[in-house]
């Protein structure tokens, strides 16, 4: 590994310490925190996708974003996953080996599913707060998303590459 790659794979490696960081900050809110911001997105998204939403009295434009609040939630668990998954696989680099590429994604799969349920625990002892396996479950499917997007990308860019040589 050169120069060059060294500084960008650590500059990967930060960015994903940095992320573990920012999902360790989300799951040391209370619950009531917590529920709080999800109802604020909800209430971003119903802004965003239902017409008549400005529109509504107060008590119905609330009534809506807690009927979301639930698919809300667990969408920000998944998307915060695939992002630390494409992150890690980052961080892994491309090796053009594929019998080496495929153990990296298998030791981020394990590092994403390992931070899952830390996170998880660590949340237990945030007010309110639960671990849940379906949480875990929804963390590592993101994951494992993140990282199939990033290693399908490079499958598709090393085609590309060599139909051009």
């Amino acid at each position: 590994m050169n120069k060059k790659q060294s500084i960008k794979r650590g500059i990967w490696i930060l960015l994903t310490v940095v992320w573990m960081a920012v999902i360790f900050g989300f799951s040391s809110d209370t619950a009531d925190e917590s529920s709080s911001l999800s109802l604020d997105v909800g209430k971003i998204i119903c802004s965003i996708f239902v017409p008549e939403y400005e529109e509504m009295e107060p008590m119905q434009q609330e009534c809506m974003a807690e009927a979301i609040e639930y698919p809300v939630r667990k969408s920000a668990h998944a998307t915060e996953y695939m992002i630390l998954g494409i992150l890690l696989s980052m961080s892994a680099g491309n090796t053009g080996d594929s019998k080496k590429n495929l153990q990296n994604m298998l030791w981020c799969v394990g590092i994403a599913s390992v931070y899952a349920v830390s996170d998880e625990l660590h949340q237990l002892w945030s007010p309110g707060r639960s671990c849940q396996i379906r949480d875990m479950v929804i963390d590592c499917g993101g994951a494992i998303i993140g990282i199939a997007v990033v290693n399908s990308i490079r499958i598709l860019w090393h085609r590309k590459n060599k139909r051009n040589c």
